[in-house]
């Protein structure tokens, strides 16, 4: 007996139809036509791949010195092949073989085309709302465009997933919502910012503090909604009720590409290539900044910041020597430290002694390591401001002294070489 959908009962292959900018266009708002033009394209997959690489341009070209890190351009590319592999397989177990699927690779190659021409959502990402904006609206304005961007693309590929596999709209809605948190969750884990450390109580810049609160939601409603949608999407595997086979829309036939839709993806690259000599230079100096900070030569870091202007650096761009951000280069202490012995800059200096003074004030900063204590003290004996910064905490050394009979006789030590120096005499010069 013969299992297999019959023949009949697929749709033909869609009439080849001529893919074009208009065709991106109505891919893009999820126009049934546009999808089944370009699944059924051999040719629009390298158009896909240069608004890939378009994206990834408008997402760095003002965010990384992109001659030494290149890696940042081929992110984007790496990322958006396993993501569509992964939401691929996601689709085919939901399906499963009642729609009689095509060859493997020949469907995924249509697939990937459809997830790849959703990259020129990524063209926003090159608004730079740094260099208008301070660095908590400008920080503000990028996750409200993050957020666009990722809600048009959940929508839009739940539409493309209900056309390509013919899924019902709310299958193919909890399918794809269920990698996409998934995705989330692991996206979040290699966050830039350390969440338990501002969690905590670390002071962090209002940005900075923003973007992890906003990060660790986004965490905790994704490992809240993954249970409920996974469980969506496996319902919508056991009830899946194709209306017709896939194979239509996986034909990969030899739709023209038509001209201006191949000029207009050369042009969303080179465009970047124009605007990266006034971006680069500054992006240029951070990284030789922050390399010499990897490299531990923090003296050298230090005077190659001061023979430049604040303004020669990206907008908002925080050096390297902070507290909770260990492993991105230095700690505060040890940048700091160098401030005693190495000749700098005013706005230099300032930046050092101004996050110095914030991590000494924030009394949670007291529930950390017990060794940070005597490295605060040795760094404040140091720095001609340390007698000031000392007396700013006062209140704080001296309730933390009478909690410390039981703690160990150099952080006590600490403590009381701190309240000597409060006491002190010295000022900072003017």
């Amino acid at each position: 007996m013969q299992t297999d959908v019959a023949p009949q009962n697929l749709a033909a292959p869609p009439e080849a139809r001529p893919v074009g900018v208009r065709t991106v266009l109505r891919y893009l708002i999820g126009g049934r036509d546009a999808i089944e033009a370009i699944a059924a394209s051999r040719r629009a997959l390298w158009i896909g791949l240069l608004f890939v690489l378009s994206a990834g341009l408008a997402r760095e070209y003002d965010q990384h010195y992109l001659i030494r890190e290149p890696a940042y351009l081929l992110i984007p590319l790496l990322a958006s092949l396993i993501a569509s592999f992964a939401l691929f397989l996601l689709i085919r177990l939901a399906v499963g073989r009642q729609s009689a699927p095509p060859g493997f690779w020949r469907a995924y190659r249509s697939f990937l085309t459809l997830f790849w021409m959703t990259a020129p959502l990524a063209w926003l990402y090159a608004i730079p709302f740094e260099r208008w904006l301070s660095a908590y609206d400008a920080t503000r304005a990028n996750l409200w465009t993050l957020g666009l961007v990722a809600a048009w693309r959940v929508a839009l590929m739940t539409r493309v997933v209900s056309v390509f596999a013919h899924m019902h709209a709310a299958a193919s809605f909890f399918v794809v919502m269920f990698f996409a948190n998934v995705a989330a969750v692991a996206g979040i884990m290699f966050s830039p910012v350390p969440l338990p450390a501002v969690m905590g109580g670390v002071h962090y810049s209002e940005a900075e503090t923003l973007l992890a609160l906003v990060t660790f939601s986004i965490a905790s409603l994704s490992v809240i909604t993954i249970p409920i949608l996974g469980l969506g999407a496996l319902v919508a595997a056991l009830r899946r009720t194709p209306k017709r086979g896939w194979s239509a829309l996986a034909a990969c036939n030899s739709a023209h590409v038509q001209p201006k839709l191949r000029a207009l993806a050369i042009a969303a690259v080179l465009v970047w290539l124009t605007v990266l000599p006034f971006t680069q230079p500054e992006q240029r100096l951070r990284w030789r900044v922050e390399s010499l900070f990897r490299a531990g030569d923090i003296h050298a870091a230090l005077a190659e910041m001061s023979v430049r202007p604040r303004s020669a650096f990206p907008p908002h761009w925080q050096p390297p020597g902070r507290y909770g951000f260990e492993r991105h280069g230095p700690d505060l202490f040890t940048a700091a430290d160098a401030l005693a012995d190495t000749p700098t800059a005013d706005w230099v200096r300032g930046l050092y002694l101004q996050r110095l003074r914030e991590c000494a004030r924030d009394w949670h900063f007291w529930h950390f390591g017990n060794d940070d204590i005597p490295r605060l003290a040795n760094v404040l004996a140091r720095l001609p401001e340390g007698p000031d910064i000392a007396r700013e905490i006062r209140e704080e050394l001296e309730e933390r002294l009478t909690h410390t009979n039981q703690e160990p006789g150099r952080y006590r030590a600490a403590l009381e070489a701190m309240l000597a120096l409060a006491d002190s005499q010295v000022t900072t010069p003017p």
